[in-house]
């Protein structure tokens, strides 16, 4: 959702600098970001799948259940007796066929670690890959898409990825930078695509709707909300119920109208993307996936990446 916000306002800073307007770009052709610009990710918890896979300590009490191992005292201060079990902290992402399946086993043999998974979720099995993995790919292709990398040749990389809850060093470098680091992948990307290496720190001031802080206040266990929200600069907030991608309000009967349609949609992007492409001469420039395939620089080092990570 924040990539496409994101991709949204790329296009918003192109249309600007067409009209001649201050925007982010230099004024030149073709468009190039002004060099002192920087852009930063900030996730509230870690990204899930492999970022989300490292060791965690745990202690058995006497008198309780397994806690974790940040608790060794109770309410008095006074030590208890505890004896420390080395678990793994677990992500509902799944393997995708054809990488190395989660032993399951129990402790820190139950995920296997970097692999490929697709996103967990609550509803039907989806082909949506990790966030964990989708990161990872911006870092050798970008932040921008194919469609937008049409406008703007050279790839946008995040400068930094900022980590709230449940961050673990070793296991976000691992999966976010470390297994892209291969020598043949080095060596069949071409300029300017490339291995991004970002930042990744950690905040440790708690984020007041986050999990960790919203099960503290109330107690007990909270799921994930069933709308999800968008903005970026000079808009105002767009809510969507988070299972169909449609502004709320709209339900099943009118779900196709265009008005329920989200302005970051794939449709709605595409639409954008045609009134600012580089050529109108064609008065059928195809469809969004046939455009996409013009984005030969792109799809070239997306290509590479897929095809070293599978040998």
């Amino acid at each position: 959702m924040a990539r496409r916000a994101f991709m949204s306002f790329l296009l918003d800073q192109v249309e600007l600098q067409r009209n001649g307007t201050a925007s982010i770009f230099e004024e030149s052709f073709p468009l190039r970001l002004r060099p002192q610009l920087k852009f930063h990710m900030f996730v509230s918890h870690a990204p899930c799948g492999d970022a989300s896979i490292f060791p965690i300590e745990k202690y058995v009490a006497p008198d309780e259940k397994t806690q974790t191992a940040s608790k060794p005292e109770d309410e008095t201060g006074t030590k208890r007796r505890r004896i420390e079990q080395t678990d793994l902290q677990r992500t509902g992402a799944r393997p995708v066929p054809g990488e190395l399946a989660d032993p399951r086993k129990d402790g820190i043999d139950f995920h296997s670690v970097g692999v490929l998974r697709t996103k967990p979720g609550r509803g039907n099995p989806t082909t949506s890959m990790s966030c964990s993995d989708k990161i990872a790919m911006w870092n050798v292709v970008g932040i921008q898409g194919a469609l937008i990398a049409i406008l703007i040749p050279n790839p946008i990389y995040l400068d930094s990825i900022i980590i709230g809850d449940l961050y673990d060093e070793e296991a976000s470098n691992r999966a976010l930078i470390q297994r892209l680091q291969s020598p043949e992948l080095i060596d069949a990307l071409k300029n300017p695509y490339r291995i991004h290496t970002p930042q990744i720190n950690h905040c440790d001031t708690p984020f007041p709707r986050g999990r960790t802080a919203m099960e503290e206040k109330i107690g007990s266990a909270v799921t994930a909300s069933g709308y999800a929200l968008n903005w970026w600069v000079g808009v105002d907030v767009e809510v969507l119920t988070a299972a169909t991608g449609k502004k709320m309000g709209f339900h099943k009967k009118n779900m196709d109208s265009p008005k329920a349609m989200s302005r970051v949609s794939k449709r709605a992007l595409f639409g954008r993307w045609l009134a600012l492409r580089p050529s109108k001469e064609d008065s059928h420039p195809g469809t969004y996936a046939t455009t996409k395939m013009k984005s030969e620089d792109y799809l070239g080092a997306k290509d590479a990446l897929f095809k070293c990570k599978s040998e």
